[in-house]
C-alpha cells in the first residue's frame, strides 16, 4: 500500500517539473529569440530615413562653409594684392603715359619751327608788353602746387579709409565663418570638416593669385586704352575751343576746321 501511494507523487511531481522545466525554456526561448513583428518593421525606414537626412545636413553645412570660407580669403587676396600692387604699378603706368604726351608735345612745337617764330618782328615787341606788365607764373605756379598737395592729402585720407574698409570686410566674414564653424561643430560635431575645406580653399586661392598676377601683369598693364596722339587731339581742341571762347577775335584762325571737345 505504501509503494502504491508514494507511485502517483513521484509522477505528479515529474509532470509539475516538466510543465515548470517547458515553461522556463519556453520564456527564456522568447526572451533570447525575438519573434518578428510588425514594430520591428516599422523602425527601420525611419532610421534610414534619418540618416539619409543626416547626410543631405552635413553636405548643406559642408556648401555654406565652402562660400564662407571663399569669400573670405578672397576679401583677403583681393584688397592685398590691389593696394601693395596693382595701385603702386598703375600709377607708375600712368606718369610713364603722361611722359610721352609731353615728349608729343615736344615734337609738335618743334615741327612748327619755333625758331622762325622768335625771328618775327612782332616777337619782340610781345615780350617788351609782357615785360612792360609785369607778367609772371610764379603765383600760378605755387598756387597750382599748394592745390595739388592739398588735393593729395585729402585723396590719400580718402584712399585710407577705402583700403580701411576693404580689410574690414574679411575681418567681420572670417569672424563670421568661424562662429558659424563652432555652432555647427557644438551640434553636430563633424570631424575635420573645417580643416578639409580651408585647405581644399589655401590651394584654389594659389592659383587665383598666380592667375590674377598673370593676368595684370600680362593683360592689364599692356592694355592701351587710348593712344597719345589721340589724346593730345582732344586736349589741343579744348584749349582752342577755350580760348576762342574768351578771345573771340581768334577765331579767325579757324578756317576750314572748326575745334570740338567732344569725346
Amino acid at each position: 500500500m505504501m509503494l502504491e501511494l508514494q507511485m502517483p507523487n513521484n509522477s505528479e511531481n515529474n509532470n509539475s517539473n516538466s510543465n515548470l522545466t517547458e515553461l522556463v525554456t519556453s520564456r527564456n526561448s522568447s526572451a533570447t529569440t525575438p519573434t518578428i513583428n510588425s514594430n520591428f518593421h516599422t523602425y527601420e525606414p525611419i532610421n534610414s530615413l534619418n540618416k539619409e537626412n543626416s547626410h543631405w545636413i552635413y553636405y548643406f553645412h559642408k556648401l555654406i562653409l565652402h562660400i564662407f570660407f571663399h569669400m573670405t580669403l578672397l576679401s583677403i587676396l583681393e584688397p592685398i594684392f590691389f593696394f601693395e600692387y596693382a595701385v603702386p604699378m598703375e600709377r607708375q603706368l600712368f606718369f610713364d603715359q603722361l611722359s610721352d604726351f609731353t615728349h608729343y608735345q615736344h615734337e609738335i612745337m618743334e615741327s612748327h619751327s619755333a625758331q622762325n617764330i622768335r625771328n618775327q618782328p612782332f616777337y619782340n615787341a610781345f615780350i617788351d608788353f609782357l615785360n612792360y606788365q609785369n607778367a609772371e607764373i610764379d603765383t600760378l605756379l605755387i598756387s597750382m602746387e599748394n592745390d595739388a598737395n592739398t588735393a593729395k592729402k585729402e585723396n590719400d585720407n580718402y584712399n585710407d579709409g577705402l583700403e580701411h574698409n576693404a580689410y574690414m570686410f574679411p575681418v567681420g566674414m572670417g569672424s563670421f565663418t568661424l562662429l558659424y564653424y563652432a555652432t555647427i561643430q557644438y551640434f553636430y560635431n563633424y570631424k575635420n570638416m573645417g580643416l578639409q575645406v580651408l585647405g581644399e580653399h589655401i590651394s584654389l586661392m594659389i592659383f587665383v593669385a598666380a592667375y590674377e598676377f598673370w593676368f595684370f601683369t600680362h593683360v592689364i598693364l599692356k592694355y592701351h586704352p587710348f593712344t597719345k596722339e589721340g589724346v593730345m587731339n582732344f586736349l589741343v581742341n579744348c584749349f582752342f575751343v577755350r580760348v576762342f571762347q574768351y578771345y573771340p577775335e581768334l577765331s579767325i584762325l579757324q578756317q576750314n576746321v572748326t575745334a570740338s571737345c567732344d569725346t
